[in-house]
């Protein structure tokens, strides 16, 4: 991977379907030369992104890592943003508001 990097989730969890947001590759358009990569779970609804790459984590260890070792996340309320939390990554959350703002409020995020 090419460093600086910005981790960017696009999707998913089937069972949580109103968070999904059928824009993100106008989303990855808009950020010019940003070196993003695109992350998710296989067993959940990501789908790919054209000119993002994407970055298989097979674990949650790994997923944890390709945050920690990032410059930041662009995602929907999910556990990347928590994780990009605790690691006090710079994390842009799409919210809809269906949780409380104290649920995603962590100081490097907008």
């Amino acid at each position: 991977m090419n460093s600086p990097y910005w981790i960017l989730l696009a999707g998913g969890k089937r069972d949580a379907t109103v968070k999904f947001y059928p824009h993100w590759q106008q989303v990855a358009n808009g950020l010019g030369d940003l070196n993003l990569y695109q992350c998710g779970s296989q067993k959940d609804w990501h789908p790919r992104l054209d000119h993002v790459p994407y970055l298989e984590t097979r674990t949650t260890r790994d997923f944890a890592k390709a945050i920690y070792h990032s410059a930041g996340v662009i995602a929907p309320v999910t556990a990347a943003v928590h994780i990009a939390g605790a690691f006090e990554k710079p994390c842009v959350v799409l919210a809809g508001g269906y949780e409380p703002a104290g649920w995603i409020q962590y100081p490097s995020h907008i």
